[in-house]
């Protein structure tokens, strides 16, 4: 899977296994992945 930031950079993802949340705010700390900063 490949995903790309807001600035167009790609992501190295992690692909181990579990659940992940992917950050569509903006405001994670730790881009792609939702560190739960939009609360």
């Amino acid at each position: 899977m490949e995903a790309h930031g807001v600035q167009g950079q790609p992501y190295v993802l992690d692909e181990t296994a579990g659940t992940k949340y992917y950050c569509r705010c903006g405001r994670s700390n730790n881009q792609p992945y939702c560190d739960s900063s939009h609360e």
